[in-house]
């Protein structure tokens, strides 16, 4: 999970029998909600072609936060920041393209495409300060950051073919460089994709950075466990690559269970199977079964249910002919 860490002595005690549950369900169906999920599909000025964001979503028991690139402007991004029933309060232009962030306390913590880290205050809406994700030049789009998660003043960050990063927040520098997945057979390489985390345990997900043209073997695609304390890998596992791989597959947790969007589908595991078990088999996958569509970008999840922007396919064949046309909308899916 993106840990998020917010004071409580600023927030009422929430009002009624509604849980902090309920106030999302509600909140996923109102207009807010809407108006920035309108923004995931974005019509790019012929027809049948659409520009598609891919958003990244948290939540605490008070806030419910985005963010995703700017449609209209693709140098820059758009944070939001809504109630936790659905009411806006708060938007802000972000320079740049936002990959990740997270929230602590007043301070919103963001990775972006140029591997930088940015540190804002949400109270004076302003950038702080900022500090390089990495020491090593990117000489390749496949070493750029792609997610990030705070344990003990440190941020551990999901830094493809680097694998993972960690940079003290105390001294703004990069303590550590921990590779992953070294030692391929035929010079395969992968690349860290997401990562989450459990108490001291870090899941990151893993997906291809190459291929061997001669089609001896493909990459490790599977989740890696790092210990955040002693920063050692504590497990590798491999998904079943003769059933599918991983394409940007962006990791959640909740309830002791991996949540991976992965490519549009989403797949679950149990934290105890990743832990434990050679190869990792979904548990489930979970469709949106009522909507022609997938989800986009990064997901969030309670005890209940997942919350994503998801595209939608709406298909027309009036007169014989078959017309696609797309739009983003918000989308709950329910975990039992």
């Amino acid at each position: 999970m993106k840990t998020l860490f917010l004071t409580a002595l600023f927030f009422p005690l929430l009002s009624g029998a509604q849980s902090p549950s309920e106030l999302r369900h509600q909140a996923f169906q109102g207009n807010d909600i809407q108006r920035i999920c309108d923004l995931t599909v974005v019509p790019a000025g012929k027809p049948g072609v659409y520009f598609l964001n891919y958003p990244s979503i948290q939540s605490d028991n008070h806030r419910l936060y985005f963010a995703q690139r700017n449609s209209e402007n693709l140098n820059q991004s758009l944070f939001y920041s809504l109630s936790i029933d659905g009411h806006q309060e708060m938007q802000m232009i972000i320079p740049g393209v936002v990959v990740d962030f997270l929230v602590d306390g007043d301070n919103l913590y963001l990775i972006k495409k140029d591997s930088s880290l940015e540190k804002w205050s949400l109270a004076k809406r302003e950038k702080q300060t900022s500090y390089p994700t990495t020491e090593r030049s990117i000489d390749n789009l496949k070493k750029r950051p792609t997610g990030l998660v705070l344990f003990e003043n440190q941020l551990f960050i999901s830094h493809g073919m680097l694998g993972v990063t960690v940079l003290d927040l105390a001294s703004g520098k990069i303590t550590a460089e921990i590779p992953l997945a070294q030692g391929q057979p035929y010079d395969l390489q992968s690349q860290a994709a997401d990562i989450a985390s459990n108490g001291s345990m870090a899941y990151i997900t893993m997906e291809s950075a190459n291929y061997d043209p001669q089609g001896r073997g493909i990459p490790f695609n599977g989740f890696i466990t790092v210990d955040m304390k002693s920063r050692n890998v504590m497990k590798q596992t491999p998904i079943n690559t003769t059933q599918e791989v991983f394409g940007f597959p962006k990791i959640e947790i909740s309830n002791d269970t991996a949540i991976v969007q992965n490519s549009g589908i989403l797949l679950t595991y149990p934290l105890a199977m990743l832990d434990s078990e050679k190869i990792a088999y979904p548990t489930k996958r979970i469709w949106a079964q009522d909507r022609n569509g997938v989800p986009l970008g990064r997901v969030w999840a309670d005890e209940t249910a997942i919350y994503s922007c998801m595209k939608e396919n709406i298909v027309d064949q009036t007169g014989g002919r078959t017309k696609v046309t797309m739009h983003g909308l918000p989308y709950v899916f329910p975990l039992n």
